[in-house]
């Protein structure tokens, strides 16, 4: 429950360990305002993604 509490209004961090591009791509993904939240068209196309089949 806390983690959902941090996420709802947005105060996370991504481990060092991450990419810097996952990174930036989580905290589009969690934006708590829906409005420049990333679409799942938009995941579907960044270069990551096409390495693996969905």
């Amino acid at each position: 429950m806390v983690y959902y509490m941090k996420i709802s209004k947005a105060e996370f961090k991504c481990p060092n360990c991450f990419p810097i591009f996952l990174g930036k791509l989580l905290c589009k993904m969690l934006d708590s305002n829906p409005n420049p939240r990333i679409s799942v068209d938009k995941i579907k196309q960044i270069f990551f993604f096409f390495l693996y089949k969905y």
